[in-house]
């Protein structure tokens, strides 16, 4: 007897429900901010295991990726701020995953905010 899924039921390759932003800076434009020799790799890694159609299963179209001198401050905020808030707003009930692999050092906002 050969065990299938039923005919109606579709098999897709990914899911259509995950979202992500994966970031890895290793190194930093400021001299003073130590190299991480991983941070790169790690975070190319972790994209590859979420697009995996038999791991992570996300449709690499929902994915945004930005490693090394791709990982710009004015990039990071423009993907967070607008491409992941769009598509959470249109999949609420999607899984969205951020992903950073780099220094924990948080910026002064002397806006206030």
């Amino acid at each position: 007897m050969n065990v299938s899924s039923p005919v109606d039921e579709p098999d897709p390759v990914y899911r259509s429900d995950g979202i992500a932003v994966v970031i890895g800076i290793g190194r930093y434009k400021d001299a003073r901010i130590p190299t991480l020799r991983y941070a790169d790799k790690d975070a190319e890694k972790f994209y590859q295991v979420l697009v995996d159609p038999k791991r992570g299963r996300f449709n690499p179209a929902n994915v945004r990726k930005l490693i090394g001198p791709q990982a710009t401050m004015l990039e990071i905020q423009r993907i967070i701020g607008k491409w992941l808030t769009k598509q959470v707003a249109n999949s609420p009930e999607a899984t969205a995953i951020i992903f950073f692999c780099g220094h924990d050092e948080c910026e002064a906002d002397f806006q206030g905010k």
